[in-house]
């Protein structure tokens, strides 16, 4: 009876944690975002300032405008061509610490253009926490090696719990009267932080 019991307890808990953890993997958090960024005529802005902010936004310096995202250096005016839809590529000309001239390539004068603003973040409101989301190619396998040498040295030769380094701890912290050690492994860890 009691193996019964214990198979069925493990295979709720088996269940319940796969549903958490599928069910969240891939869920993205609620974005967070700066002030769009606004130009008119007579803003103060250095061209340097537009530049950086732009290069924030993922705009790229080009030779020449073909699609939106992109800006380019002519003389002492930036042109760019803004991702906003609807928008053509438009001349920012600075001069003196302020925008002097905000048109289209055609010459039409804009009274204001804004850009998308920054993303500067992303937190996953009922949780309280924050994610990014990484594709395994992107962490460096360093990394990984790394966290079992530090964390699980025998990662690889238990099945998420290790009775050996639960003993381990238990004896080192009764021996110092106060907790010195820990004997989760890096899968315990996943669980609890989870």
């Amino acid at each position: 009876m009691t193996l019964v019991f214990g198979v069925l307890a493990f295979a709720f808990v088996d269940w319940t944690v796969r549903e958490k953890f599928e069910g969240k993997k891939w869920s993205m958090p609620a974005r967070v975002f700066a002030r769009p960024l606004e130009l008119y005529v007579s803003k103060p802005m250095l061209a340097e300032n537009l530049e950086a902010e732009l290069m924030l936004l993922n705009y790229q310096v080009v030779a020449s405008l073909v699609r939106p995202g992109q800006m380019q250096r002519s003389g002492k005016d930036l042109l760019v061509y803004p991702r906003t839809s609807g928008h053509q590529p438009l001349r920012v000309g600075i001069r003196g610490g302020e925008i002097a001239v905000l048109e289209t390539l055609e010459g039409k004068d804009l009274a204001l253009m804004e850009f998308e603003p920054l993303e500067i973040g992303g937190i996953y409101p009922r949780h309280h926490e924050d994610r990014e989301l990484l594709s395994l190619i992107d962490v460096p396998p360093l990394l990984g090696e790394t966290l079992i040498a530090v964390e699980d040295k025998n990662f690889a030769h238990h099945f998420g719990v290790s009775p050996r380094s639960i003993a381990r701890a238990a004896l080192a912290n009764f021996r110092a009267g106060h907790v010195v050690q820990g004997g989760s492994t890096i899968t315990q860890q996943l669980i609890k932080n989870f």
